[in-house]
């Protein structure tokens, strides 16, 4: 039982240490945005209607966010903008768990 409650203990550690990198203060403006989105970036914009949209970052400034979409250019003004999130990687955090689950077991 001792080995299996070390590997649990390892794992959810790796799991506690890789949510809190990935946790990040919310921005309150389009001004703020400018210091973290880059060009190219992938990003989940929910407008003023509830409708999602990914895309990469093409232009961001104090008062529009321009993101590249079905190969086409979207301007989304700051009004319309509810909410900017970046994808959840799941299949990369799923390696990375099977990855920090299995190595104490390859000893």
């Amino acid at each position: 039982m001792p080995k299996r409650t070390s590997v649990a203990g390892v794992l959810i550690t790796l799991l506690s240490l890789a949510a809190a990198a990935n946790a990040q203060p919310q921005v309150t403006s389009f001004a703020e945005l400018q210091g973290r989105l880059k060009i190219g970036d992938t990003v989940n914009v929910t407008d003023d209607a509830g409708k999602t949209i990914k895309g990469n970052v093409e232009q961001v400034s104090d008062t529009m966010l321009v993101l590249r979409s079905g190969g086409h250019d979207l301007p989304l003004p700051v009004l319309k903008v509810q909410r900017i999130s970046r994808p959840v990687h799941t299949l990369r955090n799923g390696a990375l768990i099977g990855l920090a689950g299995g190595s104490p077991l390859a000893r």
